[in-house]
C-alpha cells in the first residue's frame, strides 16, 4: 500500500496540482495534514480540488490543522 502525505498547501493551487500530477496514480491513500488555505492566492480552487479528489472515490484523509 502506497501512502502519500501532503501538508502546508496554504492556498497554492498550482503547486498542489503539480504535486498531484506526480503522485495521484501511484498513491492508494493520500493524507492531507491541514493548512489547506491561508496566505495563498487560490484558496477556493484548492478546496474544490480536494473535494473533487474525495468525490472520485479515492481514499483521502483530511486532517484539521
Amino acid at each position: 500500500m502506497t501512502t502519500c502525505i501532503i501538508g502546508d498547501i496554504h492556498g497554492c493551487h498550482a503547486s498542489l496540482s503539480s504535486l498531484l500530477d506526480l503522485v495521484v496514480d501511484r498513491a492508494e491513500t493520500m493524507v492531507f495534514l491541514g493548512d489547506y488555505i491561508d496566505r495563498g492566492p487560490e484558496t477556493r480552487r484548492v478546496i474544490d480540488l480536494l473535494l473533487a479528489l474525495q468525490q472520485e472515490q479515492r481514499h483521502v484523509i483530511f486532517l484539521k490543522g
